[in-house]
């Protein structure tokens, strides 16, 4: 049951999202969880950096994207979303219409899923000796207004997609 939650989280985002907006997903489970989840409307763009493994892709590319005035998701892992979490400073400075949903399972969950089936399970950097922020405090510290879903009892809201 716990290996659906996030399909239900992203299909219950995808639902509330408009035909124009533009999906990127990042590298990684999230991007895979996208895939699985989404049924894109007739105009929707979806992103994602394919097989080239390049985590962290989502957020300049939501960038990018968003210039050419659409609203933008990023769907990214905690992992990915560490590689350029500084790209937050550009997206407050100019404004820019991007909604950033972080899939926060504190570990590096692909590379996590190759250890526990080549290395016998010794998870080096992924869950051992690894950590994750308070997305949302980044977020505030940055001047972004966040919200955390709990993905106990999620209820996505007007306020988390608008």
């Amino acid at each position: 049951k716990i290996y659906k939650l996030p399909n239900l989280i992203l299909s219950s985002i995808f639902e509330k999202t408009n035909e124009n907006d533009v999906i990127i997903s990042d590298v990684g489970q999230n991007q895979v969880w996208t895939a699985q989840s989404i049924k894109p409307k007739l105009e929707q763009r979806v992103f994602s950096s394919g097989g080239h493994g390049c985590m962290g892709f989502a957020l300049p590319a939501a960038i990018g994207s968003s210039i050419a005035d659409k609203k933008v998701f990023v769907i990214s892992g905690d992992g990915g979303f560490q590689m350029n979490i500084q790209e937050l400073e550009i997206i407050k400075r100019r404004n820019l219409p991007i909604k950033i949903i972080v899939m926060n399972n504190k570990n590096l969950g692909m590379v996590r899923t190759f250890q526990e089936l080549y290395f016998d399970g010794r998870c080096a950097s992924t869950v051992q000796d690894y950590s994750t922020p308070n997305f949302v405090e980044i977020a505030k510290a940055y001047g972004i207004d966040s919200i955390n879903i709990d993905s106990n009892k999620f209820n996505i809201n007007e306020r988390a997609i608008k």
